[in-house]
């Protein structure tokens, strides 16, 4: 069983708060076992909201699927996981 999240129906085009990514995540329900994020008519997404999707997506169970995302999203969801990834695996004193 899937269920489909549009963004743009939950919010405005313009994705900036953090606090609305895990918002998104608290509402998902455990007894779906895939979920659709779909990106259509998302204009911005921030560096905090996109930080904040990423550490929730890992945190959940659930396996989450993103479709129609612009170009500059997903460039924006790249940079943020290759961060994410580099500073996972370094070891500071």
């Amino acid at each position: 069983m899937f269920k489909e999240i549009k963004l743009s129906e939950i919010s405005n085009t313009d994705l900036i708060m953090g606090h609305l990514a895990e918002d998104l995540f608290k509402n998902m329900n455990d007894n779906t076992h895939k979920i659709i994020v779909d990106f259509n008519g998302v204009g911005f997404m921030s560096r905090a909201f996109a930080q904040e999707y990423i550490y929730q997506k890992e945190q959940i169970s659930i396996e989450i699927e993103e479709k129609n995302m612009t170009e500059n999203v997903r460039k924006l969801f790249n940079v943020v996981i290759n961060h994410y990834n580099k500073n996972k695996h370094e070891i500071s004193d």
